[in-house]
């Protein structure tokens, strides 16, 4: 993202509250891929798995891993910007 006024150019990242230590890139060169009004990301299950083991996640992310196997498909996670 830059700034108009000063042409100062920023790095866009979305850190979740229930993934301690996790943080997505947004732009070109990060992450995500872009759609119409937002971001979506693919989380590994593995790193998920490890994250969960580690006691790294919390709410809603805590609960749907529990469920997954280490063989199951990545989480597919849409962010959309208002």
């Amino acid at each position: 993202m830059r700034e108009k006024i000063s042409g100062e150019i920023f790095r866009q990242n979305i850190i979740l509250p229930d993934y301690k230590g996790k943080e997505f890139l947004i732009g070109l060169y990060g992450y995500g891929h872009n759609f119409a009004n937002g971001v979506r990301f693919s989380l590994d299950i593995l790193e998920l798995k490890q994250a969960y083991r580690q006691n790294r996640l919390n709410g809603k992310l805590k609960k749907m891993v529990d469920t997954l196997k280490d063989d199951d498909n990545n989480v597919l996670m849409m962010v959309t910007f208002k």
